[in-house]
């Protein structure tokens, strides 16, 4: 896109920039008058310029297709240093869920019952009312993004009907199951075994797990520090709350990190390498201990000892669960429940484990029953 100008009388310019070739055919053009020498001139006509090309984007934009605004959003979403997790998730909902259905219509046709029709197609043919909530709210946020740059004047999803999001109901295993599953991979891969064995005792989330070093691990005073997490690609972030914690450990898994650290060394002892110490992560694939294992290799690793256990419908994440349930029916205070688990705040923790609250209260009344019996 080109500018000209030209200097109507001493100090005062006329800038013109071409706008290019219009509906009827005819060439257009912009003009607006500046008063200054002839170099604020020149500065003012390039300015004028990028202004005139960023217009001209944006209607380009109000004319393209919902796929094209949503790509957009995307790379606005990276540019934030959004987590590559949640961008993974994004793309996903969009390649399988969004884009066959919306993506070729234009944006500016695009409307709330365009929405409700995907949200129902979605819910006949099998997903459930928590992966539609999902859908919206990943289209929602994309057309609030495409109404901040202008693209748009309201944003349809905000009048559009998604089902609500209901809460998975929480069935973490048993004692008994805990201890199935952890002996199964003791014998089988005792790396693992340690690291079910800290996830229960803990209630971490697989990534803090995969993130943790050994200069986290005061084995003498019994705590451990948990101040970051591993991704699928290998990379090391902040948890997800942002928030250190310090978790206190019980003797028994104390002396299982004991031994798994013993054994390391040894590891790498007998591969004739450095061990890294502190610097180490606790589960690494290599016997320096300089590569951090990826939250994928839990989840396999898991499905392997579930499936050996007979427990399919058990998930790796409902060791946390059961950290928590255990716990709280043990009457241990809700403020510190939440702190083990990271939650930033204690109504998180009451919101997902109201049910072993009510089962301590259905306690707390049997027992008053027999007190005052």
């Amino acid at each position: 896109m080109t500018g000209t100008m030209r200097e109507r009388k001493p100090g005062t310019w006329e800038l013109r920039v071409a706008t290019g070739k219009r509906a009827t055919g005819k060439y257009g053009q912009t003009s607006r008058t500046f008063r200054g020498t002839k170099a604020a001139a020149g500065r003012a006509l390039r300015q004028f310029v990028a202004e005139v090309e960023a217009s001209q984007g944006t209607e380009r934009l109000r004319e393209g297709n919902v796929a094209h605004v949503l790509e957009r959003w995307m790379r606005h979403l990276e540019t934030l240093g959004r987590s590559p997790t949640t961008l993974r998730t994004h793309r996903s909902y969009l390649r399988l869920h969004i884009l066959p259905a919306l993506g070729g219509l234009p944006l500016r046709n695009l409307r709330p019952a365009d929405l409700n029709d995907l949200y129902g197609q979605l819910r006949a043919s099998g997903l459930s009312s928590s992966t539609v909530h999902q859908t919206h709210a990943i289209v929602h946020a994309g057309l609030e993004f495409a109404v901040r740059e202008g693209w748009l004047a309201a944003n349809p999803a905000a009048r559009a009907e998604a089902p609500a999001a209901r809460r998975r109901e929480l069935a973490p295993p048993s004692l008994e199951q805990l201890a199935e599953l952890i002996c199964d991979a003791d014998g089988h891969d005792p790396e693992f075994g340690v690291f079910l064995r800290l996830a229960a005792a803990t209630g971490m989330r697989r990534g803090e797990l995969c993130g943790l070093r050994w200069g986290d691990v005061d084995l003498d005073a019994g705590v451990l520090t948990i101040a970051r997490a591993a991704i699928e690609t290998g990379e090391i972030k902040e948890t997800k709350t942002r928030r250190v914690r310090r978790n206190s450990l019980d003797p028994s898994t104390l002396s299982s990190l004991r031994a798994h650290r013993a054994r390391l060394k040894a590891r790498a002892e007998e591969a004739m390498v450095a061990y890294a110490g502190e610097a180490a992560f606790l589960f690494s694939p290599e016997p320096s201990g300089r590569v951090n294992r990826c939250p994928g290799w839990a989840s396999s690793a898991f499905a392997r000892a579930r499936g050996r256990c007979g427990l399919p419908h058990v998930r790796l994440h409902d060791l946390r669960h059961a950290h928590a349930t255990l716990l709280l029916a043990a009457g241990v205070p809700l403020k510190t429940v939440g702190g083990r688990l990271g939650h930033a705040q204690t109504s998180t923790t009451l919101n997902i484990y109201a049910h072993a609250l009510a089962a301590g209260d259905r306690d707390a009344a049997d027992m008053w029953g027999r007190i005052s019996g």
